[in-house]
């Protein structure tokens, strides 16, 4: 009776056999081996036997992951700007909401607003002195856009 043999020699530099990479996979780790698992062993025998065509699938896998990675980094980002820009439009919305509201107020009551608004010192301080850091920031990007320029000419 004939013996069916599963070896064969491969013609590239590497000796690797279906025996070697059945046996390997149960060296693996878990989480390697529920991959690999989505291989035909076939399919991991003919793909070790050509090692340019090993090669060339591996650097396939490293652009299809560099491409995800960089999906993901664009994500992350759009996702952090639209927050940034929601807060920003929600708070131009406040403001409009606060004008509408003041300018349907009567007289009367537009008074007795500014009057409590008025008793509310803390609140305009701390208003006065952001404005101010903001100003100030505002002067000293200023001055380094004009020394830069100032050097590269």
């Amino acid at each position: 009776m004939e013996e069916l043999t599963t070896e064969r020699k491969q013609t590239s530099n590497t000796n690797i056999t279906l025996n070697n990479i059945y046996n390997g996979i149960k060296k693996l780790k878990p989480e390697y081996q529920k991959i690999i698992l989505g291989y035909k062993l076939p399919d991991l025998y003919l793909l070790f036997e050509n090692n340019t065509e090993y090669q060339k699938y591996l650097k396939e896998l490293i652009n299809s992951a560099t491409i995800y990675i960089n999906t993901f980094g664009a994500l992350i980002a759009l996702h952090k700007e639209a927050l940034e820009e929601s807060k920003r439009t929600q708070e131009f919305d406040i403001l409009d909401t606060m004008n509408e509201v003041y300018d349907s107020l009567s007289e009367d009551k537009k008074i007795e607003f500014c009057e409590n608004m008025l008793s509310k010192k803390e609140f305009f301080v701390d208003a006065y002195k952001r404005m101010m850091d903001t100003f100030e920031s505002a002067i000293e990007t200023q001055k380094c856009e004009v020394v830069e320029g100032v050097a590269e000419n």
